[in-house]
């Protein structure tokens, strides 16, 4: 408090939160650049500004690391399309309200339409993937399961181990 009684904008009550706000993007910025396995994060003036918006979302900063490590795009240009994509997304469920889950989202779409770029067998493999529990998932299972009517690009996935293995491949790396 000043003599006037007004209160200082780093007061001992907000300093504790301004410091925790640094210490998470601190933070943020080291899961960018672990995950992006770029060695100038830290001192990229760019990168502060996305650790900075998804502070405290470690999974949003992971996905966001991971999509910038199989990307030649930078962190200027991967918050542009965040935020045009947070904004004004209509593929964005409306039930997502909370800027949490909307963070989240976000990058995971960011990642998922660049996957479908990338692999859209892989893509639709994800889609697929998504109906089963999370256990060990393997080739012969979704072998014996194939039949004429699969679609095609499921045919082209499951057709060959091989083919199966370069699938996963590319989810692993997502």
């Amino acid at each position: 408090m000043t003599a006037l009684g007004i209160g200082n904008p780093t007061s001992s009550e907000e300093m504790p939160k301004q410091m925790e706000m640094e210490e998470n993007i601190e933070d943020g910025l080291a899961i960018l650049q672990t995950r992006s396995k770029r060695e100038n994060i830290l001192s990229n003036p760019n990168a502060k500004p996305l650790a900075e918006r998804l502070t405290g979302l470690p999974l949003a900063l992971a996905t966001a690391g991971t999509y910038l490590q199989h990307s030649t795009i930078d962190c200027e240009r991967y918050l542009k399309e965040y935020e045009k994509r947070w904004n004004i997304s209509r593929r964005r469920p409306l039930q997502l309200q909370e800027y949490q889950e909307r963070t989240l989202y976000t990058t995971w779409d960011l990642s998922y339409s660049r996957l479908e770029k990338e692999d859209p067998d892989a893509a639709e493999l994800l889609k697929l993937l998504a109906n089963f529990d999370n256990q060990k998932l393997w080739f012969e299972l979704f072998h014996a399961g194939l039949t004429d009517s699969s679609p095609e690009w499921l045919h082209e996935v499951i057709a060959y181990d091989v083919n199966f293995n370069d699938v996963m491949a590319v989810l692993v790396r997502y």
